[in-house]
């Protein structure tokens, strides 16, 4: 979010920022931003067609209001973490307000139809239909369709989203959408012992409950690790990795565990310690798409044990900045983890080469601007996505029908 404020801001395009209710007060004055959606895309349970107009319900009327209450509508609508329910909204808000508003949408498309899930996974249907339907809706909607913008981080992303769109999806390197929100390539001071970090927001997919038995292992075979090991816990809905966070802060004094949200600075300082970033993502659930702890990572020029077979990290592996974990188990990512401590001078080195060669690339904020006929746009709305409350059926159905939510 700050890497595309500070981006579109060079470009002297004023942005409107829409953010969680989760997000903390300091991220709020940094950023002006409104603090609007009750939870984020990580919470979808069921992915039935019932939770999915419910979560159309919410999510439109929250983008209207928060859209039309200002003086004038934004010339463009930026989602940096796109889904189908934003897009089957945004459709629907654009109808509405024909012929007055014929906003340009830029749209990233870094999950796979259905977060968890491989893209080729037949429980998945589903979420192709709501894709599909939702791309058709936007287009009738939109007077011009070269004002849409779609973008992805992995060919097995992009091959599946230019088919649901029926719309060109660009390939663009991640990297390089964060390039000016953070310093490249940072040099850092390793300390006596080397500072292995996991961040981010803490689910079962990312292997937070493989943790306590990795590092039991690898602390146990290297003396001169420590570990900090960060999970946002908050929203998660997960009570299980509540006592995984708690077990982890006994597997030595060497681990320092943190559950909070992060502020932007705490997140760097932390980011930019690490001597070895750790991603002990599931394959199944990341085969196809991005890493935002990945893209960081690589941009500060820190080497990485990330898993074999996932589209976001075989660049890293192929080019030994990185090592590679071959199976979903605390044994297999153990070894990766020795062997680069082995070999971390080396891939220090080639990490730090290849942050340096990313600074000197073209951002994308400048392809978008450029692509996407924004040069003479004067404001942006830009919102992360979001998802509705955690309500039974018979519930939502009710709550619904009385607020007057129609499914669209």
């Amino acid at each position: 979010m700050k890497a595309l404020i500070l981006g579109f801001a060079r470009h002297e395009l004023s942005v409107n920022a829409m953010i969680s209710k989760l997000a903390r007060r300091e991220i709020l004055k940094e950023f002006s931003a409104s603090a609007c959606f009750p939870r984020t895309v990580y919470h979808r349970w069921r992915w039935t067609d019932f939770e999915f107009q419910m979560h159309c319900a919410v999510f439109y009327n929250i983008l209207k209001y928060e859209l039309t209450t200002h003086k004038t509508l934004p010339a463009v609508v930026v989602f940096p973490s796109c889904d189908q329910v934003q897009l089957a909204c945004l459709a629907r808000l654009v109808r509405e307000l024909k012929p007055y508003w014929n906003p340009s949408i830029v749209a990233w498309l870094i999950y796979p139809p259905r977060l968890g899930r491989s893209i080729d996974d037949p429980k998945s249907f589903r979420q192709y239909q709501e894709y599909r339907e939702a791309f058709q809706s936007l287009r009738s909607a939109l007077r011009d369709t070269n004002n849409m913008f779609l973008a992805c981080e992995t060919e097995a992303l992009r091959g599946i989203y230019q088919v649901l769109s029926a719309h060109d999806v660009s390939l663009i390197d991640p990297p390089k959408v964060t390039q000016h929100g953070i310093s490249i390539g940072i040099a850092r001071v390793q300390e006596s012992k080397i500072h292995l970090v996991a961040m981010g927001h803490a689910s079962a997919n990312k292997g937070y409950s493989l943790l306590p038995d990795i590092l039991r292992q690898v602390l146990k075979g290297n003396p001169n690790v420590k570990a900090t090991i960060h999970g946002d816990i908050r929203g998660t809905g997960e009570l299980g990795l509540r006592k995984v966070m708690a077990s982890i802060k006994h597997v030595g004094p060497e681990v320092n565990v943190l559950t909070d949200t992060l502020g932007t600075e705490s997140y760097y300082q932390l980011l930019q310690s690490a001597d070895i970033m750790l991603l002990p993502y599931d394959p199944r659930a990341y085969a196809d798409h991005g890493s935002g702890i990945y893209t960081e990572a690589t941009l500060l020029g820190i080497p990485m044990v990330v898993p074999l077979g996932c589209s976001f990290a075989g660049a890293s592996i192929r080019e030994r900045r990185a090592v590679g974990f071959a199976e979903y188990s605390a044994q297999s990512i153990s070894a990766a983890i020795s062997d680069a401590i082995e070999r971390l001078g080396d891939l220090k080195l080639n990490a730090t080469a290849h942050a340096n060669d990313i600074g000197r690339a073209e951002s994308v904020i400048d392809i978008i601007v450029e692509e996407s006929n924004l040069a003479g746009a004067t404001d942006l709305a830009i919102s992360p996505p979001v998802t509705a409350w955690k309500l039974t059926g018979w519930i939502k159905y009710n709550l619904a029908k009385s607020l007057g939510f129609l499914p669209i």
